[in-house]
């Protein structure tokens, strides 16, 4: 018999702490991402602006509905396409702020995707904010950036063949 999303949810209510963080980790490593992203200037903005950005893909939403219910965020409706058809896939997402306390909560955890929460968390604490964003970051500021999102992209791609 299979379980619903509610017996799943009364299930995982049980791990507290440690036990849970060492699932969310686990979970993290297998079907998760860690991203800094660049998004173009627009309107009154000068610079582009980066954000540290964690995701988890699962066809499966109750689980990221635990999540979303524990670390914040948000879960979106994805559609993918594979060799057995169309499946419904959801994907939880964070940013910034959320992204940071999420992989400091797991990184003592995390084995696959620890050398990328430990820089995302560096980028992200070296982060300053312009005083307007009109005014843009200094010339050495988004070299800075660029930079961790250039280490990223190479962490996430090594192992690919």
């Amino acid at each position: 018999m299979s379980r619903t999303g509610a017996q799943l949810l009364t299930g995982f209510s049980r791990f507290i702490g440690d036990e849970w963080l060492a699932y969310a980790a686990g979970f993290f490593d297998g079907e998760g991402s860690v991203v800094i992203q660049k998004v173009r200037p627009s309107g009154a903005s000068v610079s582009p602006r980066y954000s540290l950005q964690v995701q988890i893909g699962n066809t499966y939403r109750p689980i990221l509905a635990i999540f979303l219910e524990r670390f914040g965020g948000a879960v979106y409706e994805r559609k993918s396409q594979n060799r057995y058809g169309k499946r419904m896939q959801w994907q939880w997402q964070a940013r910034n702020d959320t992204a940071a306390a999420f992989l400091e909560a797991v990184r003592p955890y995390l084995i696959e995707k620890a050398d990328r929460a430990w820089l995302g968390l560096e980028f992200f604490n070296q982060k300053t904010k312009p005083a307007a964003m009109k005014l843009g970051l200094t010339e050495s500021e988004l070299a800075l950036r660029e930079g961790y999102r250039l280490a990223m992209r190479t962490l996430t791609h090594r192992g690919a063949a």
